[in-house]
């Protein structure tokens, strides 16, 4: 092989580590051998062929370079492969907006660790070249970048030892209030993470239906026939499509109504290890065949091998035989999490360790489009910045689910429970609690019809006018004092964080991607 006759010619080399090191370069350079494609260039009457870079330059990162958007990527060179040794790659950043500052966070960070005097980040706040003011990052764990002016200097230094994956980071314009300009995770899911299962369903699952006829043949010319069966090709109980409730609400009893078995098949428990046992802690919503979407706060301080999700259960005290506990295979946490205000950004993902096989009572609930509230009559205007200023939900009513606490006796609820609750103004609950931002809802509780203890993470959904329930909120925070006294709950706007989730899991939501 020629990989092998290449360490053949190396073999005078007595150094354990450079004979690694000389694998490691053969390796990489094979695989540039493949995948690069020949340029001609032309000398006079003669042509050559010289390795060309444009093949995987296009794939892989390139050493620095200049970036002037709200929002970008940054990373190592040659990632997702090792970067090489020996080099110095200057990531010159600046937002079109001196208010704004700059906020940096890594989904992989990967260096050489010790003192930072190997492989490292140099960086300048200040974006000044000659970095007076420098921070140095090094190791495994990602670091949180923060500008104090619209510039931010990185510089990216190797030495000729030790090779790592490197990183990749995203850059973000922030607001003079602490909070990221909306829209800044990018508002397709070109660059997203690949989904463990990238077919069509998961680009259809989150369109409301159109109408109950299905087409059946007519590709050869016949007529079309239709039918109202729905169909899908996970489950013959389920339709396919996301947001659907099994039967109609039962009659309203003291601090809201409990929900029939089954009802909302998209609503899940978030569990953790309680010494032999697992104890709930927060309610959450199944969004995809692995992806489940709850607070932040639920799992912040959770060990990812501590929690597992329970989907298809209606009664939390008893085992049922449509229950399905699945462990977790990651939980990701919103990179702003409690900043600049304490459960400000408080959304998470647990991503399954095994995938749903969705059935009439597991199945996904919807989630706005991009660019969209939920509220089918409070649409965003500008959709390339999810520009929510002057949104008319204040007046509106959502429907809030959960396994929490009926009362403040601290009886919890036998089975899944829903109240309908009215959107306060943000400064109702602002005066109370003195912690909301653009990026929530402040919901009612009067007459001790609200959320509780146990209820958090849990979803507030409303139901459009095809039937279908589309989320809109998730459950923050409520009062300390108790929850039968009226006090309004904070939950999290679910719209402002569509562009975050399609990046995290692939999937394109709403019905404009149907």
């Amino acid at each position: 092989m020629a990989i092998a006759n290449k360490i053949n010619r190396g073999e005078n080399e007595d150094s354990t580590d450079k004979t690694l090191d000389a694998i490691d370069d053969i390796i990489i350079d094979e695989l540039y051998d493949n995948i690069d494609d020949a340029v001609e260039i032309e000398e006079g009457a003669h042509s050559r062929k010289k390795r060309g870079t444009t093949a995987y330059n296009s794939n892989l990162a390139g050493c620095g370079g200049t970036y002037r958007n709200l929002y970008g990527i940054i990373e190592s060179p040659q990632f997702p492969l090792y970067y090489p040794r020996n080099k110095e790659c200057l990531y010159d950043i600046e937002v079109p907006n001196e208010n704004y500052t700059v906020k940096v966070t890594c989904d992989v960070f990967t260096l050489q660790g010790g003192n930072c005097t190997f492989d490292y980040l140099l960086v300048s706040p200040s974006g000044n070249s000659s970095f007076p003011d420098e921070e140095r990052y090094c190791g495994a764990v990602p670091p949180v970048i923060s500008s104090n002016t619209s510039k931010l200097l990185i510089k990216f230094i190797t030495d000729d030892l030790f090779r790592y994956q490197g990183f990749s980071c995203r850059y973000r314009a922030i607001q003079p209030n602490g909070i990221a300009v909306p829209g800044t995770f990018g508002n397709t899911t070109e660059n997203a993470k690949n989904s463990l299962a990238n077919t069509n369903f998961l680009q259809t699952v989150q369109c409301p239906q159109v109408g109950p006829a299905i087409s059946t043949g007519g590709t050869d010319g016949t007529k079309e026939e239709e039918s109202t069966m729905g169909t899908s090709m996970y489950s013959g109980l389920w339709n396919g499509m996301c947001g659907n409730q099994n039967d109609a609400p039962s009659g309203r009893i003291v601090g809201g109504w409990a929900a029939i078995e089954h009802q909302f098949p998209w609503m899940a428990a978030v569990l953790r290890t309680c010494g032999n046992e697992y104890c709930h802690i927060c309610g959450a919503t199944i969004i995809s065949e692995e992806w489940i979407l709850t607070g932040a706060h639920c799992m912040a301080t959770v060990a990812k091998e501590e929690l597992g999700v329970l989907v298809g259960d209606h009664d939390l005290f008893s085992v049922s035989n449509d229950q399905k506990f699945i462990r977790v295979k990651e939980k990701v946490i919103h990179p702003d999490y409690n900043y600049p205000t304490p459960l400000n950004n408080d959304i998470g993902l647990i991503r399954l360790e095994n995938p749903i096989v969705f059935t009439k009572y597991i199945a996904p609930l919807c989630l706005p489009a991009l660019g969209e509230t939920g509220f089918e009559d409070s649409l965003v205007v500008n959709k390339s910045m999810l520009d929510t200023t002057g949104l008319t939900i204040v007046g509106q009513n959502a429907t809030v689910l959960g396994w929490g606490m009926i009362n403040d006796a601290k009886v919890y609820a036998e089975g899944l429970r829903g109240v309908q609750v009215e959107i306060l103004d943000n400064d109702v609950c602002n005066r109370l609690y003195g912690i909301m931002t653009e990026n929530m809802m402040c919901t009612s509780g009067n007459n001790g019809r609200g959320t509780c203890y146990g209820d958090s993470g849990g979803p507030a959904v409303v139901q459009s006018t095809d039937g279908t329930w589309v989320q809109v909120g998730i459950l923050a925070f409520g009062a300390l004092a108790g929850c039968e006294l009226g006090y309004p709950s904070g939950q999290v706007l679910v719209h402002k964080y569509i562009d975050w989730i399609q990046a995290i899991t692939g999937i394109a939501f709403g019905a404009q991607f149907g």
